[in-house]
């Protein structure tokens, strides 16, 4: 595993040269539908000079058709931002390396964009279900590595998941070890294409049978899963997701990790 993990971090280090290394990322704010759009994230890097900003998840079969030829020119409808500290991340949904790595080279082309994250951790059902995208895909982690190889040519890339995935609320386990040995191997193969980043909610995502609300309240959240990761892949970065509502959740939850990433508490309480 050791030799693994270096040959892995070699490989990022070659990528690295390529690209100029995703923005340090002690506090970030999470991708939300409907939320992070480009007129929240303004006012919120007026409150934060020093945050990394995430937008909403864009589908990137919107941007590029199944050919790889752009749909609607450079995207501005979607991807037209301005960010004076240069921390936002463009996060894209999607499962065909093809069309990823073309919305890839389209954001970075037209839009320069801090990097690119690819969402592996909505359970939404409107996303696990069409085309295999978001939650589901950690149990592809094969096709992911293809998805990120292909976007890591054009920008560098991290990726968002959860700490596991089931498919309904009674497959749930309270094994921890199981929970870690299945995101163990994700992290390992994904990160062997150049990923040096993961965003990991501490939470399982349940595929169906509850909202993405209920998704963020019923899994019991696990943070020292997420520890463990960052101990055991020394190499990585890892920020943790997941009941983060304060500053004290952001120091206390961030211990040993790249950072600690807030969602909707970011936009009910900016200034906690």
């Amino acid at each position: 595993m050791r030799q693994a993990l270096l040959m892995a971090a070699a490989l990022r280090g070659a990528a690295a040269l390529a690209h100029r290394p995703l923005p340090l990322e002690r506090f970030s704010v999470a991708p939300m539908m409907d939320y992070t759009d480009r007129h929240f994230r303004h006012l919120f890097r007026l409150l934060s000079k020093e945050s990394v900003l995430y937008t909403e998840m864009v589908t990137a079969n919107t941007l590029i058709d199944d050919h790889g030829a752009p749909r609607h020119g450079t995207g501005d409808r979607w991807l037209a931002h301005d960010d004076a500290e240069d921390k936002t991340i463009l996060q894209l949904g999607g499962s065909s390396p093809t069309v990823l790595g073309a919305a890839t080279e389209l954001a970075m082309a037209h839009h320069s964009y801090a990097g690119v994250n690819l969402n592996c951790g909505c359970p939404s059902e409107r996303v696990a279900g069409a085309g295999c995208f978001g939650a589901a895909l950690m149990r592809d982690p094969d096709q992911v590595a293809s998805c990120v190889r292909a976007m890591n040519r054009y920008a560098p890339v991290s990726v968002k998941c959860r700490i596991g995935v089931v498919d309904s609320v009674r497959d749930l386990s309270d094994d921890e070890d199981e929970l870690y040995a299945s995101l163990a191997r994700f992290v390992d193969t994904v990160s062997r294409e150049g990923v040096c980043r993961f965003v990991v909610h501490a939470r399982v995502a349940v595929l169906s049978g509850l909202s993405p609300d209920a998704n963020r309240k019923v899994p019991p959240i696990l943070p020292d899963i997420v520890q463990r990761l960052a101990r055991e892949f020394d190499t990585l970065e890892i920020v943790t997701n997941g009941e983060v509502g304060s500053v004290d959740d952001v120091l206390e939850r961030s211990t040993g990790l790249e950072g600690a990433m807030v969602g909707r508490d970011a936009c009910r309480r900016p200034w906690h």
